[in-house]
């Protein structure tokens, strides 16, 4: 689950970071904005994205207050997962190799 969770995130930032133009576009509209005019937490989080990735950082707060934090936890978390993924791979060839000798 952690994995799957980790690729979404890590796949949110590198989409804001590599194609602004079109996760902007991807954007989904939201639900509670759409149906009662109301903004969820959410709201302005994917054009925050892209203004992070864009280093601007005052624009995303301006969004969404959470954006930051939570672009810096996502890529965090995917830092943190490729840690464990170095690490298991090291496991791995070791365990390996000691089988061969």
């Amino acid at each position: 689950m952690w994995l799957i969770v980790t690729v979404l995130a890590g796949g949110a930032c590198l989409a804001a970071w590599a194609a602004p133009e079109v996760a902007g576009e991807l954007a989904p509209v939201c639900e509670s904005k759409a149906r009662y005019n109301k903004e969820c937490a959410l709201c302005g989080m994917t054009r925050a994205f892209v203004h992070i990735a864009r280093g601007e950082f005052r624009e995303a707060y301006a969004l969404n207050r959470g954006s930051v934090a939570l672009y810096a936890a996502f890529l965090a978390n995917l830092a943190l997962a490729a840690l464990v993924a170095a690490a298991r791979a090291r496991r791995r060839i070791r365990a390996g190799s000691g089988n061969k000798g």
